[in-house]
């Protein structure tokens, strides 16, 4: 039910397709939604393939070019953006009657129509001047194909047949008319950035519209965007997914979901298709009734049951504007959950999707983002090239306490270890000059000392002689971090009490005071510290009257909250740096890291790949095959080195563990049969855990009673079932058998809080050290994925890329490689997508360039 986005290839894939295509022999003719008297379309007026492809090329009625074409590579036809109405509305059409199907295209019709008028008020589709870096509004031309069906898939029954799924094609050919009568391209990049927008104004116009006809939507309670129709079995909605079932699951061998990859799913979706079958919708909708029958579902009962919940608009609409302000108020909260700054595209989409089932419209939505506006529930800080900035009053007010709390806290003098004492600990520990003038500024007696470490520059053999200092002057050293493992690890270096960062916090809440006039906090890998968690902490800190040392690297990944906390903390009070790389045992590799991070990311793989550290393979599966194949080798031959195997996502991980899994059942690692447990992964995304006897095992949540907290990593040696039919698992960790059951680990919704260890994301990965790093590199990692992959290991790092699936992204970006120069494209491709910076923004940062820009445009008016 997402809007998808998509680069178009074909102008045919939309005109004819009965020629080449998989849909009903009837519904190949599309309508224009939106025309242009100079380029001799009317809205309303069927699409005519010959019109559609000279205006794809930039061509008006009589064949004179308009547009000019791209001096780099093919002109890029248009964008379609496409909508997919919810599976129990095609349901619904499946086995409805011709006036049924009327009613739903109509709705779907309106709720094109907001798609286009939305586009229209709020999105400057032209480009202007070299590389199109000016935008503003202009009249454009679109055009949607409606289909009613998918791809044939097999279903559950063996059956090969189309499901019903109801979707349209909104397509934006490349070309449009600028204010002054000038004719140039779309702006596809600026387009693509409304996706989500797009995709919710058109969900709400469509349930709005639904609901005007009567019928009842229900609303998800877990994903703020998903709805459905009531009345219609959830059942019947699965029978009917079979190619959303089979897309998954090619996806899944990729290590992703369309979800997080909507142009993957796009191209496979293109690519991985079966024969047309040669039917009218009237011989598809008996095969679907037929179907629904086999599975116990009567079709026209299921109509009858959708009748019975119809609702009177009158009655429904009597709370509605009570219903609207409740759904509303979370709005500025929840928007900067994550950012600290969003667009006004983020916030028309959290208000559309927040509006479904209330019978709002698009003006509405856009009515209602505009009073948040006005009444400063969220408030303007700046505008940049994508736009108009926002943020919460409270966001904006949290960073300024931060910059006036860390202005204090390095004003603020202690008596700091003696310095007979810290020079005893430099000549004995043998740092380098960058360790020894850490060592020196975190001892010298300020309230609060930054370090910027990067990866790799031993800042564990430097914090052992700040804490053994702090700890020779009668101060407790206590240790810090974002995540427990991280903490573990510092606690085990340092060998000092160390906590997540939300356990002392918990800890304060309660009323404890883990913090006085005597202690010294080590706060590790501060560069994934949020805002108002770094402002809390920090506070703690104040009142307790602490010293704390705060040690991350901006460079790395960004934190998962609001704000950037050490970033504004730098750039307030400034930091101690530390760069010398120490870890790598060769040269290049020590180099490698800090050239992804200046996003010279085709340097960096360059030097892997004349080094055959880079490795393509060619599809998902045979990837992830090559990567478990190559941690086999690595454990034959040197079985005490330690190999980090890293990837991106949760799903990347998980398929990277079932291979890996695969081998050691092979080799007699793990044994016995399998117990399956329904478990949910660090992002809280459900799925099928499978255990064995001798299975390496992760902890993704805290339990006081087993002595596990989210990280702990153990080995299981048995799994019986209880007394109550539930697995019972002996595992061993530090040389202690411990026996628990899944609910011992479960969240709220009873799923395991539990993985394989095989295998990490790059965000677990971030501050370990490893021998040997085996990185699943793909075009969804940045500069700080890069930055944090290549950083890892002490002997050797290497990359595995499938260029099946890149080649399939590069497609859909428009930029299809001839086999000659492949190779070339993919790196070039990669390398680009490597080098993006995707730093946290601070609203101050929004609001400081701002108050430049005018103190600028001051001075220029003087000067006048």
């Amino acid at each position: 039910m997402v809007a998808t986005f998509a680069v178009m290839q074909s102008t045919s894939y939309y005109t004819r397709q009965s020629a080449l295509s998989y849909y009903a022999n009837e519904e190949t003719t599309g309508v224009w939604l939106r025309g242009h008297e100079t380029l001799g379309i009317a809205a309303g007026d069927a699409v005519k393939p010959e019109d559609f492809d000279r205006l794809c090329a930039g061509l008006d009625a009589h064949g004179n070019m308009l547009v000019k074409s791209s001096t780099i590579g093919p002109r890029m036809l248009g964008v379609d953006v496409t909508c997919s109405a919810p599976k129990a509305i095609s349901v619904e059409f499946a086995f409805g009657n011709p006036k049924k199907r009327a009613v739903l295209a109509e709705c779907e019709h309106e709720a094109n129509e907001a798609l286009i008028s939305l586009v229209e008020r709020e999105i400057a589709l032209a480009r202007r001047g070299h590389g199109g870096v000016r935008k503003e509004r202009a009249k454009f031309v679109a055009a949607v194909f409606t289909h009613s069906e998918t791809r044939p898939e097999a279903h559950a029954d063996g059956t090969i047949m189309p499901d019903p799924q109801r979707h349209h094609h909104i397509c934006f050919p490349n070309i449009a008319q600028r204010a002054d009568g000038s004719w140039g391209g779309i702006d596809s990049v600026g387009l693509r950035s409304w996706r989500n927008a797009l995709g919710a104004i058109w969900r709400l116009e469509l349930s709005s519209a639904l609901q005007r006809r009567g019928y009842q939507i229900e609303r998800d309670t877990e994903d703020d965007w998903k709805w459905s129709l009531a009345g219609i079995p959830k059942e019947l909605c699965d029978l009917f997914s079979a190619r959303r079932t089979s897309l998954e699951e090619l996806l899944a061998q990729a290590g992703t979901t369309s979800t997080v990859a909507p142009a993957l799913a796009a191209a496979i979706n293109a690519t991985e298709r079966r024969q047309k079958l040669d039917l009218s919708l009237d011989e598809l909708t008996q095969k679907w009734r037929q179907a629904a029958g086999a599975f116990g579902f009567e079709p026209d009962a299921v109509a009858a049951e959708i009748r019975e919940v119809e609702v009177d608009l009158e009655e429904a609409g009597a709370d509605l504007e009570i219903e609207r302000a409740a759904r509303i108020a979370p709005i500025p909260a929840v928007l900067t959950e994550h950012s600290a700054t969003f667009s006004r595209r983020d916030l028309i989409a959290k208000t559309a999707n927040a509006l479904v089932g209330t019978h709002a419209r698009l003006g509405e939505a856009l009515a209602t983002t505009d009073m948040m506006i006005a009444t400063e529930s969220v408030i303007e800080l700046g505008e940049t090239r994508d736009g108009k900035v926002y943020s919460t009053p409270e966001m904006v007010a949290a960073e300024r306490a931060l910059t006036e709390l860390v202005i204090r806290a390095t004003t603020t003098r202690v008596a700091g270890p003696d310095k007979a004492v810290v020079d005893q600990l430099l000549a004995d520990g043998h740092l380098n000059a960058e360790q020894e003038k850490v060592v020196r500024a975190a001892t010298g007696g300020t309230g609060l000392t930054l370090v910027q470490g990067g990866a790799g520059t031993g800042k564990s053999t430097t914090l052992n002689a700040v804490s053994s200092a702090w700890q020779a002057k009668g101060y407790t050293v206590l240790g810090a971090a974002i995540a427990w493992r991280a903490a573990n690890t510092l606690a085990t270096d340092l060998g000092i009490e160390a906590r997540a960062i939300d356990a002392w916090l918990t800890s304060v809440e309660y009323g404890n005071e883990p913090f006085n006039g005597k202690t010294c906090l080590i706060v590790e890998v501060g560069g994934l510290q949020a805002t108002r968690q770094a402002l809390r902490l920090l506070q703690a800190v104040e009142q307790a009257g602490a010293v704390t040392i705060i040690v991350g690297d901006v460079h790395q990944l960004q934190p998962v909250g609001a704000g950037h906390a050490m970033r504004l903390i730098r750039e307030t009070v400034g930091a101690v740096r530390i760069e010398t790389v120490v870890r790598q045992n060769e040269a290049w590799a020590r180099q490698v890291p800090g050239i992804f991070a200046r996003g010279e990311a085709r340097q960096a793989l360059d030097a892997f790949v004349t080094r055959d550290q880079f490795h393509i393979h060619d599809g998902p599966r045979a990837t992830i095959v090559a990567v478990a194949e190559r941690w086999q080798q690595i454990r034959d031959t040197s079985p005490q080195n330690h190999t980090l195997v890293v990837a991106k996502t949760n799903a990347e991980v998980r398929a990277l563990s079932a291979a890996i899994r695969n081998r050691l059942r092979e080799h007699g690692a793990i044994i016995g049969p399998d117990a399956s447990l329904e478990a949910a992964d660090a992002s809280g995304n459900r799925h099928t855990l499978r255990l064995a006897t001798g299975d390496r095992i992760r902890f993704l949540r805290r339990n006081d009673e087993l002595r596990v907290v989210n990280g702990t990593e153990a080995r299981i040696l048995e799994i019986s079932t209880g007394p109550d039919g539930t697995p019972a698992i002996t595992a061993e960790k530090d040389g202690e058998r411990f026996t628990f059951s899944p609910a011992d680990i479960a969240d709220a919704k009873g799923r395991a809080r539990l993985s394989h260890a095989y295998a990490s994301t790059i965000f677990q990965s971030q501050g370990m050290t490893v021998d040997h790093a085996l990185v699943l590199v793909s075009d969804r990692f940045d500069r700080h994925d890069a930055y944090v992959g290549s950083s890892r290991a002490r002997e050797k790092t290497e990359f595995f890329l499938d260029g099946t699936t890149l080649d399939k992204e590069l497609e859909q970006s428009g930029l299809p490689a001839a086999e000659a120069d492949r190779a070339e494209a993919r790196l070039a491709h990669l390398a680009e997508r490597l080098s993006r910076r995707s730093l946290k923004t601070n609203a101050l940062d929004i609001i400081a360039e701002k108050e430049r820009v005018a103190v600028h445009r001051r001075e220029f008016e003087h000067e006048l």
